[in-house]
C-alpha cells in the first residue's frame, strides 16, 4: 500500500522481504523467504497400518499442494502433469539476473523453457519463488527484477518470452508461497486479520525503472506488528 511522507514515496510489500517466520527478527531487513515460504506436504501413514489397509489410505491427502523445488526446465507435458497434480513449482528467481554469464552454455532455445514463470501462470499453475540460497542470492528485489526483465547484470537477456509483470512477480514471492504451505489465510498479503509482517520500501516497484528494482531501499521492516528494522 503506497503512502506519502514529504516528497518521498513509501510502498509496502508483504514480507517474504523481511523475516523467515512471523517471530524471527534475526533476518529482518535482509529479504528472506518468509511470508509464505513454500514447503512440501508428505503422505500421512499410520504406524499401526497393515498390508490389508486400503492403498488410498496411504496416499497424499487431498489438496496437498506438493512443491516441486527448482523445476527449472519444462515442456508442455510437464506443465500439464504438474497442473493435474495440483503441484506448486518453486523456480529460481534471482538467477535470471545473477547467472546470465552462464546461460550462453545452455543457449536461447533452452532458456525459453527455463525458469518458466510465464508459461506456468498462463497455464493456471500457481508458481512460487525459490532462491537456491546459498548458491544464489535470495534478495526478492533482485528476484523480482530478474523475473520481470530476464536481463542480467551483464546486460544480456535470455528467455524474454518468460517475462512476467511486477504484480505477478510480487504475488509469486508472497501469496503463492503462502498458498503452497496452506497458510494463505494468515500470511502472504497485507490484509486485515493476517500476520503484521511487511516491509516499507522507498519506491514503488510498479513504477520505478525496472532495471532499478533490486536497488529500492528497504526503509522499515515490521515483524509481528513490531518494527524490527529502520534504515
Amino acid at each position: 500500500a503506497p503512502s506519502g511522507r514529504g516528497a518521498s514515496t513509501r510502498w509496502s510489500a508483504c514480507t517474504g522481504w523481511g523475516a523467515t517466520s512471523p517471530r524471527s527478527p534475526r533476518f529482518a531487513g535482509r529479504g528472506s523467504r518468509g511470508c509464505g515460504a513454500s514447503r512440501s506436504a508428505s503422505p500421512s501413514t499410520s504406524p499401526t497400518s497393515t498390508s490389508s489397509s486400503s492403498p488410498r489410505q496411504h496416499g497424499p491427502r487431498a489438496d496437498s499442494r506438493p512443491k516441486v523445488t527448482h523445476c527449472t526446465l519444462i515442456n508442455d507435458d510437464l506443465i500439464r502433469r504438474l497442473k493435474a497434480a495440483g503441484a506448486v513449482p518453486a523456480m529460481f528467481t534471482t538467477y535470471a539476473y545473477y547467472n546470465t554469464d552462464k546461460f550462453h552454455f545452455y543457449g536461447e532455445d533452452l532458456m525459453k523453457r527455463c525458469m518458466a514463470f510465464r508459461s506456468f501462470l498462463d497455464a493456471g499453475v500457481p508458481a512460487a519463488a525459490g532462491s537456491d540460497f546459498s548458491p544464489g542470492p535470495f534478495d526478492p528485489r533482485m528476484g523480482v527484477q530478474g523475473m520481470v526483465t530476464r536481463t542480467g547484470w551483464n546486460g544480456q537477456t535470455w528467455g524474454a518470452n518468460q517475462r512476467i509483470s511486477v504484480e505477478e512477480a510480487l504475488r509469486i514471492n508472497t501469496i503463492n508461497g503462502a498458498y503452497n504451505s496452506h497458510e494463505e489465510a494468515i500470511k502472504g498479503s497485507i490484509t486485515s486479520g493476517k500476520l503484521a509482517d511487511f516491509v516499507v520500501l522507498a519506491d514503488d516497484p510498479h513504477t520505478v525503472d525496472q532495471d532499478k528494482i533490486k536497488d529500492i531501499e528497504i526503509v522499515r521492516t515490521v515483524v509481528g506488528g513490531s518494527t524490527v528494522y529502520t534504515a
